[in-house]
C-alpha cells in the first residue's frame, strides 16, 4: 500500500511584506492572513488544510499566492469537493515545484488523488506545470477540463486585477512554462466520471494516463483514509468530449470503460479520439474507438439499417471477431447440408441411405461451403448423383446453392476482416 500525502519540504524564511502594497501584493497579504493561527501552517508550507484555505479565499488570493511561493506542492487528495463544499478551480494556477536533491531536475505537481468532486465541477484554463494526479477521483455530471486560448487568459486575468497585473500574470506563466490549453504529465488511473466530461481544445504534451490504477492507493482523508483498489479502470459514464485536442502518444486510455448511452454526440465523441489515434498509427485504440462509435451508431438507427448494424455486431463483432463468423460458417455449413439431405433422402436416395451417397452429400455441401473456383465440373456431377431431375427440384437446389456461396463468402471475408484488424494490418 502506498500514501499518496505529499511530504512537507523545510519552511524558507518568508519575504517582507511591503508597506505599501499594489492590488496584486494585496492579495499576497491576503493569503498570508490565512496562516494566522498554527492549523494551516505557514504561506512557505501549507497543510492539506492550508492549501484548501487558500483555495476557498478565491482565485486571485490563490493565484498571487502561488506566485509568490512557487515551491509548496499543492495537496487536495481525498478531499470532498461536491454540494456546498464545491470550488471552481477554472483558471486557478497549480504549478511551481522545487529541485529534485538526486536529479537537481525542478518538480512540479498537484494532487487531486482520490477527491470527489461533484456536478459542474470546472478547471477551464487550469494551468498544472509538470504533473497532475487525479488518481481514483470522483467526478458527477459535466466535468470541464476545456483550455483557454491566450486571449481569454489574459481576459481573465485582467477582469481580476487590471492591466498591470495581467501583464504580470502572463510573465509568470511564460518564465514558469505554464499554458492555460495545456497538460504536462497527468494522471487519471481509476479516475470515475459519472457524467460528461470535457477536455476540449486541449493540448497534452506527455504522457497521459487512463489506464487502471497500478497499486492500491491509501489516501487520508478528514473522516480518517480512503482505500482506491490496485486495477480499478476509469471509467466514463458519460460523453468524453476530446474534440480539438492533441493527444500525446504516450497516452494510455485503452483499457478504459466507455459507458455512455448511445446517442449521436457519443458517436463523434468516439469518432474524433478514433480520428485522433489514426493520426498517431496506434491501431488498438483506433480499432478500440471504431467499436464504440458502431456501438453508439447501431444504438440511434432505427428500421433495416439498425439491423443491418446488429447483424454486422452479431455475426463479426464489427469486424473484429474471428470465433463469431467462424461459428457463423459452420452454423451455415450444418443448415444447408440438413437441407441438402432431405431433398436428397427424398428423391435421390429414396430412403436408401448408403455410405457412398453420404460421403456424396458431405462432399457436396463442403464445396458449396468453401466456394473455391475451378470445382464447377465436380458439383454438377454431384448435383446429378444425388437430386432428382425434376425442375422444381433442380430449382429449389441451384437457389440453395447461390445462399449457401453468398453466406460462405461473407463469412470468409469476415475472417479476414478480424485477421487484418487483430494483426493491425492496414490496407
Amino acid at each position: 500500500m502506498s500514501d499518496i500525502a505529499m511530504k512537507q519540504e523545510p519552511t524558507p524564511p518568508e519575504p517582507p511584506t511591503p508597506a505599501a502594497p499594489s492590488d496584486t501584493d494585496a492579495r499576497i497579504v491576503a493569503a498570508r492572513a490565512l496562516f494566522a493561527g498554527n492549523l494551516l501552517g505557514t504561506p512557505a508550507a501549507p497543510t492539506k488544510a492550508g492549501f484548501l484555505a487558500l483555495a476557498r479565499a478565491s482565485k486571485d488570493v490563490w493565484n498571487a499566492w502561488r506566485k509568490a511561493y512557487p515551491e509548496p506542492m499543492p495537496d487536495f487528495s481525498g478531499l470532498n469537493f461536491s454540494g456546498d463544499a464545491a470550488i471552481d478551480f477554472s483558471g486557478f494556477s497549480f504549478a511551481g515545484g522545487r529541485v529534485d536533491e538526486e536529479t537537481k531536475e525542478p518538480i512540479h505537481c498537484v494532487d487531486f488523488t482520490g477527491c470527489t468532486f461533484g456536478d459542474k465541477a470546472s478547471f477551464e484554463g487550469a494551468q498544472f506545470g509538470k504533473w497532475a494526479s487525479f488518481m481514483g477521483a470522483q467526478f458527477g455530471d459535466k466535468a470541464s477540463f476545456d483550455a483557454w486560448d491566450e486571449s481569454a487568459t489574459r481576459n481573465f486575468w485582467r477582469k481580476l486585477g487590471g492591466e498591470e497585473f495581467a501583464q504580470q500574470r502572463a510573465s509568470y506563466a511564460e518564465a514558469q512554462g505554464l499554458r492555460s490549453d495545456a497538460f504536462d504529465y497527468i494522471s487519471f488511473c481509476g479516475a470515475q466520471f459519472k457524467g460528461e466530461v470535457s477536455f476540449q481544445g486541449r493540448i497534452f504534451l506527455s504522457k497521459t494516463d487512463f489506464g487502471p490504477t497500478p497499486d492500491e492507493i491509501t489516501v487520508k482523508t478528514p473522516d480518517g483514509e480512503k482505500v482506491i483498489p490496485k486495477g480499478q479502470k476509469t471509467s466514463f459514464r458519460g460523453i468524453p468530449n476530446f474534440h480539438g485536442c492533441t493527444l500525446h502518444q504516450n497516452t494510455s486510455i485503452i483499457d478504459a470503460e466507455f459507458l455512455a448511452p448511445p446517442s449521436a454526440e457519443a458517436a463523434r465523441a468516439y469518432r474524433t479520439l478514433k480520428l485522433a489515434f489514426a493520426e498517431q498509427h496506434a491501431i488498438r485504440e483506433e480499432q478500440k474507438f471504431f467499436k464504440l462509435e458502431m456501438q453508439a451508431e447501431t444504438g440511434i438507427a432505427t428500421g433495416s439499417k439498425k439491423r443491418l448494424y446488429q447483424l454486422y455486431e452479431i455475426i463479426s463483432d464489427y469486424g473484429f471477431s474471428l470465433k463469431h463468423p467462424l461459428k457463423y460458417w459452420l452454423y451455415c455449413l450444418a443448415g444447408f447440408a440438413l437441407i441438402y439431405g432431405l431433398h436428397t433422402e427424398t428423391y435421390g436416395w429414396n430412403g436408401n441411405i448408403s455410405r457412398e451417397r453420404t460421403l456424396q452429400w458431405v462432399h457436396y455441401a463442403l464445396l458449396n461451403a468453401v466456394p473455391l473456383p475451378g470445382f464447377d465440373k465436380n458439383l454438377e456431377l454431384l448435383r446429378s448423383d444425388l437430386f432428382s431431375n425434376e425442375a422444381i427440384i433442380q430449382f429449389i437446389v441451384t437457389v440453395l446453392e447461390i445462399l449457401h456461396k453468398t453466406v460462405s463468402l461473407l463469412a470468409f471475408f469476415l475472417i479476414g476482416l478480424a485477421l487484418r484488424n487483430l494483426f493491425k494490418m492496414k490496407g
